[in-house]
């Protein structure tokens, strides 16, 4: 193959960015969820020989293991391929993991980098991993636990094995030169959850005893604890990392330590940038994410010049829209505008605003629009032979006032670049309706109310609908949202839809709804539908509470259709992590 006249230098430039783990992912210590299976990275290996050649050694050097599966997977490849194991340079367990752990750290003495984690579940074995740890001697340890804020500390014996076997081992580690505090270090506030500080206590009374231990990284609040003068009396430490939760609290944490002068000279400051996506996490003994998009980076704010010439920003001011129409209208591209509320202005509450439709016919560049408006403000009806918002793109309506709803069905104005069409959870639904007839067949996508969705037939009218998304009103955030079971049966395919988003923050009493119509969604009638989103998912984060999360049935209905369900993240999830 034309491959194998590559040099294997290339090959490596090549298959770098595929195989290998950034040290971000591999010390990220923030909770993710598991991720749902896509391509084996293993497939690479097939391809030739040269490429097995130089992705073995890549594949290997991180490993990621989350669940017992992966750990019994990586087991057997080392059971047969010890050759596999010298190449582990960086080893992350999330779990206890049963007896795969000891075979596994027997065949991987070359560990330089570990991570643990003290979130342990009673039903997970650590025996074989505590008694692996004492066959390796790492260069850098980081450990995860519980600090009692978020998460509470898992208190069991599988736990207090693992936590007595990591404070015997770490005086015993002579590589250790860099260990990464699982506890926030502070100083009072931590009173409020003895057994965090009775933990932290212990860790770093071992920490001090380290004969090789040069540089601790910890989060820092507020204060400064007695064990962490301990720890700064260890023989060989050069330095201790805070990295500062909070910049608030930095020069009172700076001038407490500037107290001490051998304190003050061991102690470095950094700021957290932010755990990485998990769409940037790769895994062993699994497989990658099939897609890696990424969400764009988001654009820097613009410059009060350019938020003048570019967007229009209104709120219960009505000369203030005219005023706006009048000096910049031609060149805004974006406009927002809420007159949600009581109207504000000389007279009584029950004063009826009268705006000019005519203003409309001033936005020229306008793109974007969202108008929010309380059912007290009226858009005159438009003249004969009216035109405006010729180039608006994206259309969003909010509130009960239904004069723009009126005026955006009107047969005069063309609408002919109208994309997207967004309801509000305050807008009326006739009103709604009356716009969503006239504008359908021209729309890729539409945010519609159950109420809409349930008076008409969303697939018949919007014939090039790309993305859907469906709401409750605001007074059924806390009732049911009553979905239709047969939301999703057709007789007669639509063929661009490509995703629904149901944007409930709970289901309560539409689980059985739901559950059937994902049980009766038919492929065919849907032939380009691959997503459907629930904001209400939360994904479990570990094996254990994958056995009890309620959404991976869901997801496993719609597997086999080649639908993928998701959660507010676009993430999706799994009960099996091979």
């Amino acid at each position: 193959m034309a491959s194998n006249r590559i040099p294997d230098e290339i090959i490596s430039e090549i298959l770098t960015p595929l195989l290998k783990h950034p040290d971000k992912v591999f010390s990220d210590r923030s909770m993710k969820p598991l991720l749902a299976p896509g391509y084996s990275s293993s497939t690479y290996l097939l391809v030739c020989k040269a490429w097995l050649r130089v992705s073995t050694p890549l594949l290997y050097n991180v490993v990621i293991l989350r669940t017992t599966a992966q750990a019994e997977v990586l087991q057997t490849v080392l059971k047969s391929n010890k050759e596999f194991g010298l190449l582990i340079k960086k080893l992350r367990v999330e779990g206890g993991f049963g007896n795969a752990m000891q075979t596994i750290l027997k065949c991987a003495p070359n560990i330089t980098d570990l991570f643990l984690t003290f979130l342990v579940w009673g039903s997970d074995s650590v025996r074989d991993l505590c008694s692996g740890l004492a066959l390796i001697n790492p260069h850098r340890v980081i450990v995860v636990d519980a600090d009692g804020w978020e998460v509470k500390p898992k208190e069991n014996k599988q736990f207090t094995q693992l936590f007595n076997s990591l404070l015997d081992l770490i005086p015993k580690w002579y590589n250790l030169k860099i260990f990464e505090f699982p506890y926030r270090v502070k100083g009072a506030e931590m009173q409020r959850y003895p057994k965090v500080e009775a933990r932290a206590d212990a860790l770093a009374s071992a920490l001090a005893e380290s004969p090789s231990l040069e540089t601790l990284v910890a989060d820092i609040g507020l204060g400064l604890p007695d064990y962490l003068y301990r720890v700064a009396k260890a023989p060989s430490l050069k330095s201790i990392h805070f990295i500062l939760t909070s910049k608030a609290f930095a020069p009172q944490i700076r001038e407490a330590v500037r107290k001490d002068p051998k304190l003050e000279a061991l102690v470095t400051y950094g700021t957290k940038a932010g755990p990485p996506s998990v769409h940037d996490i790769l895994i062993l003994a699994d497989s990658p994410p099939s897609s890696r998009s990424q969400s764009p980076s988001p654009s820097p704010l613009p410059s009060v010049e350019e938020r003048q010439k570019k967007y229009g920003f209104v709120r219960y001011k009505i000369p203030q829209l005219e005023q706006i129409a009048k000096e910049r209208g031609p060149i805004i591209e974006e406009l927002y505008v809420d007159l949600r509320g009581e109207p504000t202005g000389p007279g009584s509450k029950s004063k009826i605003e009268r705006v000019d439709s005519a203003v409309l016919a001033s936005f020229t560049s306008l793109t974007r629009l969202t108008w929010a408006a309380h059912e007290r403000l009226l858009l005159s009806p438009p003249p004969p032979g009216f035109s405006a918002l010729d180039n608006l793109q994206v259309l969003s309506i909010d509130g009960k006032s239904p004069s723009l709803l009126d005026i955006a069905s009107h047969r005069s104005l063309k609408l002919d670049s109208l994309r997207e069409l967004n309801f509000g959870r305050q807008v009326l639904v006739p009103a709604a309706i009356g716009l969503l007839r006239s504008r359908a067949a021209q729309l890729t996508h539409l945010t519609a109310l159950v109420e809409i969705f349930k008076e008409v037939d969303v697939f018949d009218l919007c014939t090039s609908l790309k993305t859907l998304s469906v709401t409750s009103t605001v007074a059924d955030k806390l009732a049911r949202n009553a979905l239709p079971e047969d939301s999703l049966t057709r007789s007669t395919p639509h063929n661009t839809l490509e995703k629904i988003r149901f944007e409930f923050h709970t289901l309560n009493r539409d689980e059985p709804a739901l559950k059937h119509i994902f049980e009766h969604l038919d492929p065919a009638s849907f032939p380009a539908l691959k997503e459907i989103q629930l904001d209400c998912i939360k994904w479990p984060n570990s094996e254990q509470q994958a056995r009890k999360n309620k959404w991976i049935p869901f997801s496993e209905l719609l597997r086999p259709k080649g639908i993928k369900l998701t959660d507010p993240n676009g993430l999706g999830g799994t009960r099996h992590m091979k």
